[in-house]
């Protein structure tokens, strides 16, 4: 195992650490699985985390600055011990470190959010009210979009589907006027 020696010789600087735990192990009855809820394991990792010097990134990310990566290993293999022993590795599904060498560069979720520089536009018919509440907690600041929000033009002949791929049939779902769509 040559793991602690290449990790010594990373840099210092902001470290982040990324889990994922198998729901059906955590919550399905035992003996197929520790008939748990999921929050409790979440909780004890997130404690686990914090006690080290961790802070929540978004779900099931933390970050620490000012660390090293071996800081960042042995957080993780600390994980190994929350209770109860054996959960842990039985659950996981995955962890991993990164290094985060400049969080402006790496961190693109202001670029990306509805009205940054990438999403100055929706890209498709996306649900009325989701917009309306972007639009409100921008506030006085600049419009999200440039341009126009309108109702999706619908029909033969139209680019847009409603309800969208992957969105459930139901009376509000089939209704053009419950999405917005910028050009058309």
């Amino acid at each position: 195992m040559f793991t602690l020696p290449r990790l010594a010789v990373q840099p210092v600087g902001t470290y982040g650490i990324s889990y994922d735990i198998f729901t059906r192990v955590t919550e399905d009855p035992v003996p197929n699985g520790w008939d748990a809820p999921r929050s409790a394991t979440y909780r004890a990792i997130i404690s686990s985390l914090r006690d080290r010097g961790f802070t929540r990134h978004q779900y099931s990310d933390y970050r620490r600055p000012n660390t090293s990566a071996v800081q960042a290993w042995l957080a993780m293999l600390g994980l190994r011990f929350i209770e109860p022993l054996g959960k842990f590795a039985s659950t996981l599904k995955g962890i991993k470190s990164h290094y985060i060498d400049d969080m402006m560069v790496m961190d693109q979720t202001y670029a990306i959010v509805f009205g940054g520089p990438m999403s100055r536009a929706l890209l498709g018919p996306t649900p009325r009210n989701i917009v309306v509440r972007a639009q409100e907690q921008n506030g006085a600041a600049a419009p999200l979009f440039d341009l126009d929000v309108h109702a999706p033009q619908v029909g033969a002949g139209q680019r847009w589907r409603i309800p969208p791929i992957h969105t459930r049939v139901t009376p509000a779902s089939q209704n053009p006027n419950n999405y917005l769509v910028t050009g058309d």
